[in-house]
């Protein structure tokens, strides 16, 4: 059994084989016209702002993809990355069987991973030190490397859950490590709406207890994410949908859920620009998963 076991994992972890593949198989971009990039950028920027409309995300990603197919620019990577999870999460989990999905968050990934690489010289030293261990390498990063670990941790929890439980605990040593330097950079979440205190949250409702899951940690993370960002409805969904239901908790789970559908994303925008502009797309798209989840709530408890 246990051999068996070992076999699984390792076949469905080769899928998404992380940084030795990286610094075998990247080629530097180093081509480029500064003037014709900061064009590039900009136009993406502008398809970014209005990407709650999913032909305007894929032209975003078409913007970035084309600056970062020339150049290792390290604040559009992340951007990259972002936009690559955002359409994972967002609009191809409801596509079909979600399948689709994951090849966005692989992407993700290495893309993420290639902003950690060339925006910071330490990681990128310690990288070579290790065979392109990221576990191993992701303490020397800077707070500058910030966006760009967490999204990479992001993507890759989104896809080693969807994979199944042996991805999740093969992974696991890789997500600890990269959210841990996070937090340190970070702890009291501030970045990206209460980001690391939500996404610990999530790791410790999903994690079995023999990988470190903890139902209690989890909530005391839940509790401390809202309390930091009240008006950030994918704590909510994500409260719902792992810990409520791991606890057996229906009307906790229906409570979260009919919040997040009831909340008001345009009056709370008007009276927070700069953060509404950040995540009101998120916020919509939020919306509609927990209509979603909320459907599955027979199937669920």
């Amino acid at each position: 059994m246990i051999r068996i076991f070992s076999v699984l994992c390792f076949a469905t972890l080769t899928a998404c084989s992380g940084g030795h593949a990286f610094l075998k198989g990247h080629t530097e971009a180093t081509g480029g016209d500064d003037a014709a990039q900061a064009a590039t950028i900009a136009k993406g920027d502008g398809h970014w702002n209005n990407r709650l409309d999913r032909a305007e995300l894929e032209k975003a990603i078409a913007a970035y993809e084309e600056v970062t197919a020339a150049s290792e620019h390290v604040e559009t990577l992340s951007k990259l990355a972002r936009a690559y999870y955002f359409m994972g999460d967002s609009f191809a989990r409801f596509d079909g069987d979600g399948s689709s999905m994951f090849p966005l968050f692989e992407k993700g990934m290495k893309t993420a991973e290639r902003a950690l690489y060339y925006g910071s010289a330490a990681f990128k030293a310690k990288m070579k030190e290790t065979d392109g261990s990221i576990e191993k390498s992701i303490s020397v990063i800077g707070k500058e490397s910030l966006p760009a670990a967490y999204w990479f941790a992001s993507s890759l929890g989104k896809w080693a859950k969807g994979k199944g439980f042996a991805v999740v605990l093969g992974k696991k040593g890789t997500i600890e490590s990269v959210m841990k330097r996070c937090e340190s950079l970070d702890p009291k979440g501030d970045y990206y709406h209460g980001g690391v205190l939500r996404y610990w949250a999530a790791f410790y409702s999903i994690a079995p207890g023999f990988a470190g899951g903890d139902l209690v940690k989890a909530r005391g993370y839940f509790e401390r994410a809202i309390a930091k960002a009240p008006f950030n409805m994918a704590t909510k969904v994500l409260w719902a949908e792992n810990l409520s239901v791991k606890e057996d908790n229906s009307e906790e789970f229906t409570k979260l859920l009919k919040e997040v559908i009831d909340f008001d994303v345009k009056a709370w925008q008007a009276d927070n620009a700069e953060a509404g502009a950040d995540l009101g797309p998120e916020l919509v798209r939020e919306k509609e998963k927990a209509r979603r989840i909320l459907a599955k709530a027979d199937e669920l408890f």
